[in-house]
This record gives structure tokens, C-alpha cells and sequence, in this order.
């Protein structure tokens, strides 16, 4: 049994076409056939049920219990591959929200200065959900991650660095902008500009809306300054975490009145994993520098 059997077979499952699955490998029709075949021979069970029409490719039982074995072992060798990877170029590929990174690099600048590992850094943006993803197929050595709930325990390591409360970001202007404290019904008629889905503050805005209130959002992007400045001009308000404003920004976070779980980052690491020296050590600078900031 080889790699590249296994390849044919679990895109073929997934096509659904024999010629799509040998143009996707650039090889003959016959020799995905001719891989399927040798499968079956060794596992001594047919894996795809020939009765059916060859218009789709049908499963046996047995087909499909191997078909999730075979997708499992294909993920941990591309993970094994990026990790040599890795571990040969001495990168630390590391993945950034946005909010996060605008906070934690200026304090780690320093150290990471010292300890010259900025050189080192291979960033890659994104929304927490959509790093941790890629963390987990081994796509990133590390990764900060923002997170209102829990992350999985069984297969990744996370270190409390520190947290942050969610707020709702008004311009200076705003009816509201002098209380305290407010509530997420006192905007239900305001417009809000949001972070794209896959970041945690879209998560806890639909938490929020789930309790009846919903108010319209009326753009979102990706870039935390663009919706910075489109709350600074009375465009909407946004929901986010008061982290992200400083005290130049001509805005205001206004702590929730509601129930809403704190935001905490965290740096994240694949349980199992053997980290290059580049990545070990920003690990520990990490500790030394943010641990309980």
C-alpha cells in the first residue's frame, strides 16, 4: 500500500470521476483504475460497490470505514511533511489576527530583537478560526489565538497570555458615547461594521443577536483600521474588543452590560509536534516576555 493509491482513492470518493481524479494527477484513467485494484487486492474487500452506475462512485461498507482511515493517514503525512519542513528552514510560521498582532508584536519587538528571531517570523493573517484551522492541518508552527470559548484540549497546546473585555466601539460623537456601561439592545437600531466571518467578534455578535436582537450589519471586512475609521465618521458602530483601540483613536469602547465571556489570547501549539530551535525559542521568549500580562 502506497501514498499515492491512497491519494487516487480518496479523491476519487470526493470527484466522484475517474477522469477528473487522472487529470487532478495528470495520469491516465487506467491507472487510478489500476490503483484501485491493487487496494482492494490487499485489503482483500472490494471498496467500491461495481453493481451501481459508473456514473458515481459508490462505496461498499467496508469502502467507507477505509475511506475514513485513508483520509486520516493522508492528513498526518501532509502534516508531517510541513513540519520537516519547517524544521529544515528554521521559520517560525506563525499565525496573527489582526487585533493581536497590532498589540503583543510592539511589546515583543524588543526581545525578539535581541534574540534575533524577527528574520525567523513567516506571519500568516487571519481570523482566529480560520489560524486555528490551519494550525491544526499543520499549516503553522504557532499560532496566537483570540478565543471566547474553549479550544480542543486533546489536541493542542494553550497558554493563557492574557485577556481582553468586548465592547462597542461608538464615535465620539455618538448619543451614547458618554455612559459607562451599555447594553447590545440600545443599538439595535444603529448600523454595524464588522470583522468577517471567521473572526471571534463575528461569533459573539450572532451570540448576542441570538437573544432577539438583531441588529442590521451594514459592511464588514477584514481590516480593523478600515473599521475603525468608518466608526470615526458616524458610518455604524462595531462590536470589538478594547484592545484594539488606543488612546489617539478618535473613538469609544463601551463596556457590555451583558454576559459576554472575556476574550482571551492565547499562544497555541499542535500537541505532538517537534518544533524547530527557530520556533522553540519564540516560544520561550513568549513565556518570559507576555505570560500574565
Amino acid at each position: 500500500m502506497n501514498f499515492k493509491d491512497l491519494a487516487y482513492f480518496t479523491r476519487l470518493v470526493d470527484r466522484q470521476s475517474f477522469s477528473r481524479v487522472a487529470e487532478n494527477f495528470q495520469v491516465t484513467q487506467p491507472a487510478v483504475s489500476a490503483a484501485l485494484r491493487r487496494l482492494e487486492k490487499e485489503l482483500a474487500i472490494p471498496l467500491v460497490d461495481r453493481r451501481q452506475s459508473r456514473r458515481e462512485v459508490t462505496l461498499t461498507p467496508a469502502g467507507n470505514q477505509f475511506y475514513a482511515h485513508a483520509s486520516r493517514i493522508l492528513n498526518e503525512y501532509h502534516r508531517s511533511q510541513q513540519d520537516l519542513v519547517s524544521l529544515e528552514k528554521g521559520t517560525v510560521r506563525l499565525g496573527l489576527p489582526p487585533i493581536i498582532s497590532q498589540n503583543l508584536l510592539p511589546q515583543l519587538a524588543p526581545a525578539l530583537q535581541e534574540a534575533d528571531l524577527f528574520s525567523a517570523l513567516k506571519p500568516v493573517e487571519g481570523g482566529s478560526n480560520q489560524i486555528l484551522k490551519k494550525l491544526l492541518a499543520g499549516e503553522l508552527d504557532a499560532a496566537f489565538i483570540g478565543t471566547a470559548g474553549s479550544l480542543p484540549s486533546d489536541t493542542l497546546e494553550v497558554e493563557e497570555l492574557t485577556s481582553a473585555e468586548f465592547a462597542i466601539i461608538v464615535s465620539q460623537q455618538h448619543p451614547l458615547a458618554n455612559r459607562n456601561r451599555v447594553s447590545f439592545s440600545e443599538f439595535v437600531d444603529d448600523p454595524f461594521i464588522m470583522l468577517e466571518p471567521g473572526y471571534v467578534q463575528d461569533n459573539v455578535f450572532h451570540q448576542l443577536s441570538d437573544a432577539g436582537i438583531t441588529p442590521k450589519i451594514r459592511f464588514q471586512t477584514s481590516q480593523v483600521e478600515l473599521i475603525k475609521q468608518l466608526v470615526a465618521v458616524n458610518a455604524g458602530v462595531s462590536l470589538l474588543i478594547d484592545l484594539a483601540i488606543s488612546q489617539s483613536d478618535p473613538l469609544i469602547a463601551l463596556p457590555l452590560l451583558d454576559d459576554v465571556p472575556p476574550f482571551r489570547i492565547c499562544l497555541v501549539t499542535r500537541k505532538g509536534q517537534h518544533p524547530n530551535a527557530a520556533t522553540q525559542a519564540f516560544i520561550d521568549l513568549v513565556r518570559n516576555e507576555l505570560k500574565g500580562a
